[in-house]
């Protein structure tokens, strides 16, 4: 007979395999990596939801978006050993529903709540050299506080955002993680400034975030302590 569980306060419980990514493969070759350093810089952001709550609190304005099986993505803290518990012999982690990003079910990568994720834009090759040939850079710098838009969540869709837009956002939220193999920004709508014509100037900021969509939503702090 199946055992059941039923997590509380905005709690899912995900399960995964191992911790952090300690291998790399180097040809024919596989060496293992001590992660014990930096220990966060390895994790696996990435999950299999085991558990879900009937329902979320009023303040993420959205209704539950997940069920067992999904692959989530998900905040680093994952990792986090306070974060562990066993149910029914198994190994889990639990997380606020706030600090779970995207949803992939039948391969098809589903924002929550707020989240986005940005494309990095890099320098183009003309950019590295003067027209007069002078190089002024070496490699490709990323573009700082410049994205294109990747996936986005139904609010964002309601201001006007769409995949493939070129943003302008925040200064450090250019949180950094893999999703579906690919190296993508995590962000919240509350982070992107404005829609950017061409990729150089910017166009009206005709929405703020802060008032209509994130006012009330709590920090990664406030997750933490109601998760403990």
């Amino acid at each position: 007979m199946k055992k059941e569980c039923t997590p509380l306060n905005d709690c899912v419980l995900v399960y995964r395999e191992k911790n952090t990514n300690d291998e790399v493969e180097i040809g024919d070759n596989k060496l293992f990596i001590d992660t014990s350093w930096y220990e966060y810089d390895h994790v696996i952001q990435h999950a299999t939801v085991r558990y879900v709550p009937k329902r979320i609190s009023s303040y993420f304005k959205t209704e539950m978006e997940l069920l067992p099986g999904d692959k989530v993505y998900c905040h680093h803290f994952i990792a986090d050993e306070k974060n562990m518990i066993e149910i029914h012999d198994e190994k889990l982690s639990k997380l606020n529903y706030g600090q779970l990003y995207a949803r992939v079910r039948d391969n098809k990568v589903h924002m929550l709540c707020d989240w986005v994720l940005v494309e990095i834009i890099e320098d183009k090759e003309e950019e590295l050299q003067t027209k007069s040939g002078i190089w002024i850079k070496t490699e490709k710098e990323k573009k700082e506080q410049m994205g294109k838009i990747k996936y986005v969540n139904s609010k964002s869709i309601n201001d006007g955002f769409k995949p493939g837009d070129t943003v302008m956002f925040m200064k450090d939220a250019d949180y950094e993680m893999e999703v579906e193999g690919e190296k993508l920004y995590r962000m919240r709508n509350q982070d992107i400034l404005a829609k950017v014509d061409g990729e150089s100037l910017p166009l009206v900021v005709d929405h703020v975030y802060k008032e209509n969509h994130a006012a009330d939503m709590p920090s990664f702090d406030e997750y933490n302590e109601k998760m403990q």
